[in-house]
């Protein structure tokens, strides 16, 4: 825990904020397809801790900026991708980790690829 290797908490404070928020792209979007996963359960009783997890994953999501067009593509083409194409959807995802700043279209180039490998 580097982040928290100081005696200056306000130091440590500012250090935990960086290290949570603005992780990057492909964080963002696995926060936005896990809180689209989520649905309430028949048991009423833990509706309000769903609802919290719910908030919490909104507040992370926001954290890291304000999703836009090209985040919100990458998310429905790497949900899609799940069930007929998983390998990708993990090539890609491993792709976008080592990758911070790259955008949806090499995600794209890769569908195009595939599709073209395997017509």
């Amino acid at each position: 825990m580097r982040y928290l290797a100081t005696d200056n908490v306000q130091k440590a404070w500012s250090n935990l904020v960086d290290c949570h928020e603005k992780q990057g792209l492909i964080t963002q979007v696995c926060l936005i397809q896990e809180v689209l996963s989520i649905s309430y359960a028949k048991d009423v009783s833990i509706w309000s801790a769903i609802t919290d997890h719910i908030c919490d994953l909104c507040d992370h999501i926001f954290a890291q900026a304000v999703p836009t067009r090209d985040v919100m593509f990458m998310v429905a083409m790497l949900g899609t991708l799940e069930r007929e194409a998983n390998h990708i959807r993990s090539k890609m995802t491993s792709y976008y980790i080592s990758n911070k700043t790259a955008d949806s279209k090499a995600l794209s180039e890769c569908v195009e690829q595939e599709i073209i490998h395997k017509t």
